[in-house]
């Protein structure tokens, strides 16, 4: 099963960090190539309790595409992937079609914050966007297309 990570969930340390202090493996969740989520953008749409501040959320929008990268996961890691967003009470698993470097389609899944959840903006967690930037450099993931 393919997963279309974005925001912290790029973070290899965050996301072991995470695992650890829940007791999961998180070895379940292998990085495959970049991608994009066209028709897409990022935006801070939800408030974190344990992170203390915004998160990022995909929002559709025409002629825009959200950076991320491809991971094969288990099942395993798909349950700790649901715990962690809150499935399906905060995030909601939503299928998608990503779009390598290349241009290939892969079916996949994402996660966005329910329309119930969200809010018009909130301000970054504080060391959010410092998770997201490390993730996305030690990627590779680009910025813009």
């Amino acid at each position: 099963m393919l997963y279309f990570g974005y925001g912290s969930n790029l973070c290899e340390r965050d996301w072991r960090s995470w695992c650890e202090r829940n007791g999961e493996s998180g070895s379940g969740l292998i990085f495959k190539r970049c991608a994009w989520l066209p028709e897409y953008e990022l935006s801070f749409t939800y408030s974190s309790g344990s992170r203390g501040g915004g998160v990022l959320d995909v929002v559709e929008r025409f002629g825009q595409a959200v950076p991320g990268a491809l991971f094969e996961i288990d099942k395993a890691a798909r349950r700790a992937l649901d715990k962690k967003e809150g499935a399906p009470n905060v995030y909601e698993p939503l299928e998608v079609t990503a779009l390598d470097d290349e241009g290939n389609a892969h079916a996949a899944f994402t996660y966005r914050v329910r329309e119930d959840r969200r809010s018009p903006h909130v301000s970054p967690a504080p060391g959010y966007s410092e998770i997201v930037a490390e993730g996305c450099e030690l990627l590779g993931v680009k910025k813009s297309m």
